[in-house]
C-alpha cells in the first residue's frame, strides 16, 4: 500500500471499521497490520499522516490487548508508542479552544474544539486508547478494601477519558465520525458513569446524534438507562 489512491483509501475505511468491531466485542482485530506500516498515509510529517498514525497505533495495541493470550511485553510497548505520539505531535492538534468539563456551571462534558476532523480523530483515539489500556491492568491487591479502592481508581480514569471521547464529538459537529466512535464507546463502557449529569450529558448526546445523522440510538439509550437504573438500585 505504498502507492496509495483509492485502494489505500478503502484499506483505511476498513481498518477504521474494523477497529469499531473490536471495540464492540472486544475481541482481537484479524487482519494483517504489517501493509500499513508502508502505506504512504502514515509516512511524512503532514498533520493527516501523524493522525493515520494513532489510528494505526490504536488497531495495533487492539491486537495485542484484545488477544486470548495477551503478551504483556508488547502491550507496555505500545502503551510507549502512544505516549510518544502524543507527547510529540504537532501543535496543530491541541484544541484551539478547551474547557473543563464543571459540573457547577453547567457543563458535565469537556468542551474540545479541533482545528479539523482528522485532527478530532487523532485526539478521540488517543483517549480511547487510554481507555482500553486502563480496563486491560490487571488489579494487584488480593485484599478486599485495596481492591475496591483500585477498582475505583480504574473506574474514574475510565470515566475521565470516556467523557474526552464524548466531548470530542460533541464539540466538533463537522467531524461525524467521531459521533459514530463516541456511540461504540458508550454502548461498550456507559456503564461506568455514576453522576446522573453525565448520564444525561450523553443520553442529551446521543439524542442529537441522532436528530443529524439519522443513526437510530433508541436501543442504547434504553440498554444505558436500564442498566444504570439496576446500579441505583
Amino acid at each position: 500500500m505504498r502507492s496509495g489512491g483509492l485502494g489505500e483509501a478503502t484499506a483505511w475505511l476498513c481498518l477504521r471499521e474494523e477497529i469499531y468491531v473490536s471495540l464492540l466485542t472486544q475481541k482481537s482485530i484479524r487482519s494483517s497490520l504489517d501493509t500499513f506500516e508502508g502505506a504512504s498515509w502514515v509516512q511524512g510529517d503532514s498533520d493527516a499522516a501523524w493522525a493515520n498514525r494513532m489510528v494505526l497505533l490504536l488497531a495495533q495495541m487492539l491486537v495485542h490487548v484484545f488477544d486470548t493470550t495477551v503478551d504483556t511485553g508488547a502491550v507496555g510497548e505500545m502503551k510507549d508508542r502512544i505516549t510518544d505520539w502524543y507527547r510529540s505531535k504537532p501543535h496543530s492538534f491541541e484544541p484551539i479552544y478547551y474547557q473543563r468539563r464543571n459540573l457547577a456551571a453547567g457543563r458535565p462534558l469537556p468542551e474540545i474544539w479541533m482545528l479539523a476532523s482528522f485532527h478530532a480523530v487523532a485526539v478521540q483515539y488517543y483517549h480511547i486508547a487510554q481507555l482500553v489500556l486502563t480496563v486491560s491492568v490487571q488489579m494487584s491487591s488480593s485484599r478486599f478494601l485495596e481492591y475496591l479502592h483500585e477498582h475505583r481508581a480504574i473506574e474514574q480514569r475510565v470515566r475521565q477519558h470516556l467523557l474526552h471521547v464524548v466531548g470530542i464529538a460533541a464539540s466538533n459537529k463537522h467531524a461525524q465520525n467521531t459521533w459514530f466512535t463516541a456511540h461504540h464507546c458508550l454502548a461498550v463502557w456507559g456503564g461506568s458513569l455514576r453522576r446522573q449529569t453525565d448520564q444525561e450529558a450523553c443520553l442529551d448526546f446521543l439524542r442529537r446524534m441522532e436528530h443529524k445523522t439519522g443513526w437510530r440510538v433508541a436501543a442504547l439509550v434504553g440498554r444505558l438507562s436500564s442498566q444504570w437504573y439496576d446500579d441505583s438500585e
